[in-house]
């Protein structure tokens, strides 16, 4: 009895041997597969260095996306509908139905950017015959326009600013109350987060600042020098710059004061593009207005006074060099260094500006002739 009993116990002990045996060759067969199948995925096997698919390369989403600028706009301006004007009721029919549309906000926005569109076709195709009454439709158009200009959807927004900057370039100055109306909206647009309605308003604020050249302007534009949104700080000094450079001076005279108050907080932003845009403002009013600039400049501290020397020196420099250039060949003095000068002024205008050292063009003039027993004459340099 009791050898049967240990048989019975040995029978269970290899019987659970063997099962135990069974299921690791299962667990290893089963990795072994599992290995395999993850070898067989491209990519995936651990022998290859690279790959076996190919990445797909993640477009680089830069800040320039959706962006517009001059070009653009300029394209834009004749991308219109036909519509012939023959007459000044024709034309302010015409207005009138352009101003219904831009100002029912319930319309479809592809209605609104049509009918931007058909206000520039009636520039181009004979509504400029008949000025006056344009003049006058479109200033009854002036809130039709800052709504678009406001409009949420990006491409009325754009159509408008388009719109605005055709009418500042063919109209010019006699907008000048639109523009007054048009320029706040415009400037606000600079902050914008979507990229096409951004650049839309940098380049209305543009093309208003450059063909509408008038003082009323310049109080607008400078109220807006001390914005939160750097971006606006920044484009307002582009403005400051673009009237000092292409504006007649004799209309910047009465805010000149205001000009250089904006120049100065550009100076000091704590943006710095917004810094080196204003240096730039200062150059321009260094040129037209220098004993202002030089006031401007003795009212900083040390720190900003060498960021503008430096700038004005950087600006300047090509300038002075040509001028030492010239004076190099209107010398005709006797002597051996007055026969090779011939020579070295040829070697300094065959050489870049940026190539020059301008201090040794000055150590270069300091010397002088002086008579030897020997050659002739040989270059001695002048003590002080």
């Amino acid at each position: 009895m009791l050898s049967k009993w240990f048989t019975f116990l040995g029978y269970l002990v290899e019987r659970s041997v063997m099962t135990s045996s069974h299921r690791h060759r299962v667990r290893l067969v089963g990795e072994v597969d599992q290995e395999n199948q993850v070898r067989s995925i491209p990519g995936l096997s651990r022998g290859s260095s690279m790959p076996a698919h190919k990445r797909i390369p993640v477009r680089n989403s830069g800040s320039s996306v959706g962006a517009v600028n001059e070009d653009d706009f300029r394209k834009a301006f004749t991308q219109v509908p036909k519509c012939d004007i023959y007459s000044a009721r024709e034309l302010q029919s015409q207005l009138e139905s352009i101003r219904q549309v831009l100002e029912n906000s319930q319309l479809d926005w592809s209605q609104r950017v049509n009918s931007l569109k058909l206000l520039r076709s009636i520039l181009i195709n004979g509504g400029m015959d008949f000025e006056n009454e344009l003049v006058n439709g479109i200033h009854s158009l002036e809130d039709a326009l800052i709504t678009s200009v406001k409009d949420l959807r990006s491409q009325v927004c754009r159509e408008a600013c388009i719109t605005v900057s055709f009418l500042c370039e063919k109209l010019e100055v006699s907008i000048v109350r639109l523009c007054e109306a048009l320029l706040p909206a415009t400037i606000a647009l600079i902050q914008n987060s979507a990229k096409v309605m951004s650049t839309s308003g940098v380049n209305a604020c543009y093309f208003i600042v450059k063909h509408v050249e008038h003082p009323k302007l310049i109080p607008i534009v400078l109220s807006h020098s001390s914005s939160k949104s750097k971006e606006i700080r920044k484009i307002i000094q582009d403005l400051v710059n673009q009237m000092l450079a292409i504006w007649t001076p004799s209309k910047l005279e009465k805010s000149l004061s205001g000009i250089i108050d904006c120049i100065k907080a550009g100076i000091c932003d704590a943006d710095p593009l917004a810094r080196a845009s204003a240096r730039n403002s200062y150059q321009q009013l260094d040129q037209h207005f220098p004993h202002q600039a030089q006031l401007l400049f003795q009212s900083l501290d040390p720190a900003k006074q060498r960021s503008l020397s430096g700038a004005v020196s950087a600006a300047s420099s090509s300038q002075s060099i040509n001028s030492e250039r010239d004076s190099l060949h209107m010398s005709h003095r006797p002597g051996a260094f007055g026969l090779n000068r011939h020579k070295t002024t040829n070697f300094f205008a065959g050489r870049s500006a940026s190539e020059i050292d301008a201090n040794a063009v000055r150590r270069a003039a300091s010397y002088t002739p002086a008579k030897s027993k020997l050659t002739g004459s040989v270059a001695v340099r002048n003590t002080p």
